[in-house]
This record gives C-alpha cells, sequence and structure tokens, in this order.
C-alpha cells in the first residue's frame, strides 16, 4: 500500500505511519545498508527464510502461492519495512490460519513485501534475488500499484506498463506457474473513504452524471486494463478485490471502513474478507490444473495402451508370418 513521500492531505502515505513509527534514519539506513544484500540472498536471511518460521527447504513446505506487493503485502505477516509491528500482529494471525497447513490451513502461503513499493521496485527484487530457481508455487499473487499511483503519481499508462512488466517478468522465469492480477485496491484521501458520487435527474440537471475522488477513476482505469491483458493469456489471471472492500451507500461508493481503516491498507477483518475469496479463486484455479493433470494422464495412458496393443498385434501378425524377418526388425 502506501509509501514514499509525496501525497495529499491525509493520505496514508503521508500520515506519519511512514516516517513517525519507523524513523526517518532508521528507514533509509535500511534501504541503505541491508536492502541489497538482503535480497541478493533472499528476504531477511537466505533462501529458505520464511516470516512464519517454516523450514522452506523442507519437501513437505510446498508453497501453494506466493504474494508479491508492497505493504499491503508486508503488512499480512505483521511487518513494515522488515520489522514486526505490534500494531500489524493481528494481521499475522490471519494470514498463518489461513496459509499455513502447521496451523490447519488448505494452502502454503508466503508474504513478499516491502512497504512504499512501486511496480519497478518489485521488478528489481525478482530480478535480485527474490524468485529463485527453487522457489516454485503453483500459483504468484501480485498485488502492486497503490504507490506507483499514490505515492509517486504515476500515470495511469506508466502504472499499467509497469505492473504488466513484472507478470512479463514471472511468465519468463516461471513458465508453469499460474499467475494472478490482483487488481488495484480501492484507495481514498477522504476520511469518509468515498470514492464516487453518481448524480441523478433533477432541477438544472437533464443528464446523470457522476463525480469522483482523486485517485478514484486511475484505479479503475488501470483495473480494466489488467482483466483485458489477463483474458488473453491463459496463465495469467485476473482477480478483481473492489466488490470486498467498498459498499453502496445510498448514490455513493465508499471504502468499508471495518475492512480498510485508512483508506488504503485492510484491517485484519480486511484481510480475513480478502483472504476468503482468495481462497475460493486457488481452489478454481487448483481444480482446473488438477482437471487438466489429470486428463493429460489419461490421455497418456491411453496412448501407451495404443501402441501396446498395436504391437502385440504386429507381433501376432509375425508369428503367423504375415512379417518377413527382414522388416520385423522395425518392431524390436
Amino acid at each position: 500500500g502506501g509509501g514514499g513521500g509525496g501525497g495529499g492531505g491525509g493520505a496514508p502515505w503521508s500520515s506519519g505511519l511512514y516516517s513517525n513509527e519507523v524513523g526517518d534514519d532508521d528507514g533509509l539506513a535500511w534501504f541503505e545498508d541491508g536492502y541489497q544484500d538482503d535480497w541478493a540472498t533472499g528476504y531477511g536471511g537466505g533462501d529458505d527464510y520464511d516470516p512464519l518460521g517454516r523450514d522452506l527447504s523442507s519437501d513437505a513446505t510446498q508453497l501453494d502461492v506466493v504474494f508479491l506487493g508492497d505493504s499491503i503485502t508486508e503488512q499480512r505477516i505483521g511487518k513494515f519495512f522488515g520489522k514486526d509491528m505490534e500494531k500489524f500482529k493481528s494481521n499475522a494471525k490471519v494470514f498463518r490460519k489461513n496459509y499455513s497447513r502447521e496451523a490447519g490451513a488448505k494452502y502454503e502461503g508466503l508474504a513478499l513485501g516491502i512497504a512504499g513499493d512501486t511496480a519497478p521496485n518489485l521488478l528489481w527484487r525478482i530480478m535480485h534475488g527474490e524468485m529463485p530457481d527453487d522457489l516454485n508455487p503453483r500459483i504468484w499473487w501480485i498485488t502492486i500499484g497503490t504507490n506507483d499511483l499514490g505515492a509517486t503519481q504515476c500515470s495511469e499508462e506508466v502504472t499499467l506498463l509497469g505492473i504488466l512488466r513484472v507478470v512479463e517478468e514471472i511468465l519468463n522465469r516461471k513458465p508453469a506457474a499460474q499467475i494472478v492480477i490482483n487488481s488495484v485496491l480501492p484507495m481514498s484521501q477522504e476520511k469518509s473513504g468515498i470514492l464516487e458520487i453518481t448524480g441523478r435527474k433533477g432541477r438544472g440537471r437533464k443528464k446523470k452524471g457522476s463525480a469522483t475522488t482523486v485517485f478514484w477513476p486511475s484505479v479503475k482505469a488501470v483495473n480494466k486494463q489488467l482483466q483485458k491483458f489477463a483474458d488473453k493469456h491463459k496463465s495469467v489471471k485476473f482477480f478483481d478485490a473492489t466488490d470486498i472492500f467498498t459498499e453502496q451507500v445510498g448514490n455513493r461508493l465508499v471504502i468499508d471502513h471495518t475492512l480498510m481503516e485508512d483508506g488504503v491498507h485492510p484491517t485484519p477483518a480486511g484481510y480475513k474478507a480478502w483472504d476468503k475469496e482468495i481462497i475460493k479463486r486457488i481452489d478454481t484455479i487448483e481444480s482446473k490444473d488438477d482437471g487438466n493433470k489429470a486428463a493429460a494422464e489419461a490421455k497418456a495412458a491411453a496412448d501407451a495402451a495404443a501402441a501396446a496393443q498395436k504391437q502385440q498385434a504386429d507381433m501376432d501378425q509375425a508369428a503367423a508370418g504375415d512379417i518377413t524377418d527382414d522388416n520385423y526388425d522395425s518392431y524390436d
């Protein structure tokens, strides 16, 4: 989610979370002294590092999904700029419950995010150690773009190209995997969480119209193009989380503050609601993959049976003298 500098009044990335609680000097030192070294050997300490303390080198810990992103992803595991944060501890409990088989979850998941990151930052991480050869989940789940639009004020076009470049890199590095592009989550600078007001016909107005807050049109435009891209690529899916975090109140579309209190980052209840729908989508992807695998195995078995049947028929013909010794060698 939010991070970096800039942003208008009330924006989460200018609310103090990114400067006061971590500390300007502390945050900069972490980037300057540790950023490149950490990612050269894996996030926070080696290829098998895991924020939940699991042994990722074990065959038993087969990852089903890896989440890539910014602070929205990092806060899933209770961290901010790599540091444990008491205020996000409940988020980590939600993540463990939903993505750790040790805790009874159906799927095994890993969350790799850094607060303030944009799509180019995420691309850099992927290209410098965050996607080693032996990290092969069935699904890569990308949630990025909030900071591109909100913190660095990128255009919709630049934001879109940045996200798609990340997808392209994963497709090149992990061609057998499925990629899910999560929609850029709704965000609002307004304390009310308002995103859009739909106008109505009335005195002095002949047509219906609407008014929107600063970021919402850009978020919708980027998401629309991400959906189009996913529709054209078999191994890429688009997941629209907009309806999870928003609600219609009269003629106003607003962010549900119980699920996204600051207008950018999910609350524990928000992650819980989001994960519920994510798991449903993973179920669909896994089911389809299993169906395709079963179909491929059935075809291979049928082909093998047909080949064996043909070979037996040829051998029977040879035994009956229908095939000469000269051409029988081809059936050895």
